[in-house]
């Protein structure tokens, strides 16, 4: 071997050098090539989650304001009443888009799971239209129904990767996104629905003012996790604190205001005076 190589000519010898080169960086070459495909499958299989999360973030918010405008409605505020019926048909929307949209991640689960939402929802709007059932059953169904909802958005995260995210700002920034606030705005979905109905009635006895308090106490720790969670995502990647500074600080800010409304005209008010419609409004408007 070593005489057939030092037999061969000069041109031969850096051609045979080139060609062991190459075999050398083959492996990894090939190794790098993969993996960057992986990635990118990743990122696909990622983005599929995108809209059905998009949609089911959507139906919980209906479904939130449908709680509320219930509970008023039961309480005997008219003005809900007539809003009710409207949010029950964008729920029905919303719910037959957010369905549709995770069908396309093929999972049988999520959709049986979205079977049974449909089943509930369809019991519940029925009765609170027909006025068959009473506003603290409402309250607790309808309560059972979004912990059902915020479920299956999680299954939807889980199904499409979303909740692997190998880099750190990813991880974090979807953490916030697709659980911690959706957990923030559910608490204050359960404050603006028992403050609204204790504002239509102009009362609010000792254990309902303790109810407040504790919804309160949550939501505050709802809020310092989701400070934590943006905190983490942000840490040394600047695009994404530019994009995502402003807007969290005013949501926070709003939630701030949310809990100053409820304290003074609730908790600490001599007079259970304060308009429910327009406490609704106030709520609603820091939720979304």
């Amino acid at each position: 071997m070593k005489s057939l190589i030092r037999d061969l000519k000069l041109s031969h010898k850096f051609t045979l050098i080139a060609l062991l080169a190459l075999l050398m960086l083959a492996i990894p070459a090939s190794m790098v090539i993969r993996s960057e495909l992986d990635l990118l499958s990743f990122a696909k299989q990622e983005l599929s989650g995108i809209e059905p999360a998009r949609d089911s973030l959507r139906l919980i918010q209906l479904t939130q304001q449908h709680r509320g405008l219930s509970a008023s409605a039961l309480a005997g505020n008219r003005a809900a009443a007539d809003k009710r019926m409207t949010k029950q048909s964008e729920v029905g929307s919303a719910l037959s888009k957010a369905r549709a949209s995770a069908a396309t991640l093929g999972d049988d689960k999520i959709d049986a799971a979205f079977a049974r939402v449909e089943t509930e929802w369809s019991s519940l709007s029925g009765a609170v239209a027909s006025q068959r059932i009473a506003a603290p059953q409402s309250f607790a169904r309808h309560t059972a129904l979004i912990a059902a909802q915020l479920s299956v958005l999680d299954d939807v995260a889980n199904t499409s990767g979303i909740v692997l995210h190998p880099e750190k700002s990813g991880y974090f920034l979807q953490a916030s996104a697709l659980k911690d606030l959706p957990l923030l705005t559910e608490t204050m979905g359960q404050l603006r629905a028992r403050g609204s109905v204790l504002l239509t009635r102009a009362e609010a006895a000792p254990e309902d003012k303790a109810r407040l308090e504790t919804l309160i106490d949550v939501a505050r720790s709802r809020v310092a996790q989701v400070r934590k969670s943006m905190a983490l995502a942000v840490e040394g990647h600047g695009a994404l604190s530019a994009a995502t500074e402003a807007s969290l600080q005013a949501a926070l800010a709003s939630t701030d205001s949310a809990f100053k409304l409820i304290d003074d005209q609730l908790l600490r008010a001599e007079t259970i005076d304060f308009p429910a419609n327009e406490f609704f409004a106030a709520l609603t408007a820091t939720i979304d």
